[in-house]
């Protein structure tokens, strides 16, 4: 299989696009959109040879994406639904069986730490949440903003939580 999420025939179509600095403005969410459906293909990081002319289009694509959203674009309701759905492709997953250490067995064993093969490109989708989530245009910040107070502390209560949830598993991973 070429990749976890489109069968063969499209990962053999995917093409380099025009640069956002090529087409109109009325053009540019179609073409957002067009972007997000390339960098929503999964593709299999365990052989590096493999695909590697589609995995450097995605690449490129990932890069015109963080800069398009840094110029803090509008968005309109289908181009915030296809970032989610690409956000969803590449971040909800966990790491193949054979990337994850052998443990030896012994609880003082330090384990080596694990690393995803894709992540040229995760880091990339990270850098496009954190500038999509930080544009002017998003409402996800504005939540916290509201007129009421319990809305803000459920807000804040939940941002607390999936801070400890990752300073836990940090520190868990240092006891190790």
């Amino acid at each position: 299989m070429t990749s976890s999420v489109f069968p063969s025939s499209v990962v053999a179509g995917i093409e380099l696009l025009l640069s956002f600095k090529d087409v109109s403005n009325a053009e540019k969410p179609n073409l957002f959109i067009s972007k997000l459906n390339i960098c929503s293909v999964v593709f299999d990081f365990s052989d590096p040879n493999k695909n590697s002319a589609e995995k450097d289009i995605k690449r490129q694509t990932l890069v015109d994406l963080v800069d398009y959203v840094h110029s803090s674009p509008r968005f309109i309701e289908a181009m915030i639904e296809e970032s989610y759905k690409m956000f969803a492709s590449n971040l909800f997953s966990v790491f193949p069986p054979n990337y994850r250490s052998n443990r030896g067995g012994g609880e003082n064993e330090e384990e080596e730490p694990m690393f995803d093969p894709a992540w040229s490109h995760l880091q990339l989708v990270y850098e496009l949440l954190l500038q999509f989530i930080a544009s002017p245009s998003s409402i996800l910040l504005d939540l916290f903003d509201s007129e009421d107070p319990r809305e803000r502390e459920c807000l804040k209560t939940i941002l607390h939580r999936v801070y400890g949830k990752f300073m836990v598993t940090g520190l868990s991973f240092a006891k190790l």
